[in-house]
């Protein structure tokens, strides 16, 4: 049974402490709950989350030391966290996570001292850190001996951020920024790499961020309950399917007299297996016969009518014309299925 505050004789060394520690623990996982009445789970409960908030203290003292002393030297490793993902077999991130809490706790003693006590829940210690760490380094002990006192006293979350908000304001310096809402760090960076893929990069202005925003948000709707991509690749195909309506509507300035267009390269293979399930499969409204009606890879190359194919090995190369996207019947954003350009290389060209 978990009753709080029933315990043995206090341990005499760490041994004896961690020895009991796993008997507790062990005997809580092996325990039958559904044996237990409600009140009993509750305390349970409660008591594994306090012992929760002592543990983090314990792990962030006790690291704290052994980096200090560079115990982590001993079995070869360059630094306590490397020393935790190999002997104690956790991942990267949960060893940052813990060498992060040490930085935390010896930063905001209060803090430290809240866990220890179990006054504290793992989660509203990194919060109140999170918070102090917001204000003047001259302010954050205060801040934290402030909030702590507001916790213990009943306060939820939301009253304690309303008081971090005011500690905020009360001790925030003069606005040194200027009023051009980062005009002049806007910036967009797009890096191409294997295939053409890309990533886009960029600091937006205010209006430029709300333009954007509006496109997602009229373009990557959920196309019915068989969409199944997730918000991010919507808002990718919504930025797309903006794209390739900007360039459909020659809305976007030409060069040299000649519009930007979209060139697709692809192999023959791919032009005639683009939809699933078909092996004359249609692009359009047509086959991927050209459309002067000859069979693909026969057309007329120099006039833009089919394709030139050329060797005659396995592997069979194509010059394609350039296809109208805009022609497509369903917009790629409203068909995610079978919106893939059969896996050529696109890009986005000015003739000149």
């Amino acid at each position: 049974m978990c009753v709080h505050g029933a315990s043995a004789s206090p341990p005499a060394s760490a041994g004896q402490a961690l020895a009991a520690l796993g008997d507790a623990l062990a005997f809580l996982a092996t325990t039958d709950p559904t044996a237990l009445t409600i009140a009993e789970q509750a305390d349970c409960l409660r008591g594994l989350q306090r012992a929760e908030s002592v543990r983090i203290a314990a792990q962030a003292a006790i690291l704290e030391a052994f980096s200090a002393g560079c115990g982590h030297q001993a079995d070869g490793h360059g630094t306590a966290r490397s020393w935790l993902r190999w002997q104690t077999r956790i991942t990267g991130s949960a060893a940052s996570a813990a060498m992060a809490w040490t930085r935390r706790l010896a930063a905001h003693p209060r803090i430290r001292d809240a866990l220890a006590a179990a006054t504290l829940s793992e989660s509203w210690a990194r919060q109140i850190a999170d918070w102090s760490d917001l204000l003047p380094p001259t302010a954050r002990d205060a801040a934290d001996a402030i909030l702590l006192a507001a916790a213990t006293a009943g306060a939820t979350l939301l009253d304690l951020a309303g008081l971090a908000e005011e500690m905020r304001a009360r001790t925030a310096a003069p606005d040194r920024d200027s009023d051009d809402d980062g005009f002049a760090d806007r910036s967009v960076r797009l890096d191409l790499h294997y295939r053409g893929a890309g990533r886009l990069r960029g600091d937006l202005t205010p209006r430029c961020a709300a333009s954007l925003q509006a496109i997602l948000d009229a373009l990557g709707k959920k196309a019915g309950p068989e969409d199944t991509r997730t918000q991010a690749q919507r808002d990718h195909d919504a930025l797309e399917e903006a794209c390739r309506r900007l360039i459909a509507a020659h809305s976007v300035p030409d060069r040299a007299g000649q519009p930007t267009q979209i060139q697709l390269h692809m192999t023959l293979d791919q032009l005639l297996g683009c939809l699933p399930g078909s092996s004359g499969a249609q692009m359009g409204t047509g086959s991927p016969a050209s459309a002067n009606g000859n069979e693909p890879g026969t057309g007329d190359a120099a006039s833009g009518n089919g394709g030139d194919e050329r060797g005659t090995g396995g592997s069979r190369q194509v010059q394609t014309a350039r296809p109208d996207l805009s022609a497509r019947p369903v917009p790629l954003a409203l068909n995610p299925p079978e919106a893939r350009w059969c896996g050529g290389f696109c890009s986005l060209i000015s003739k000149t």
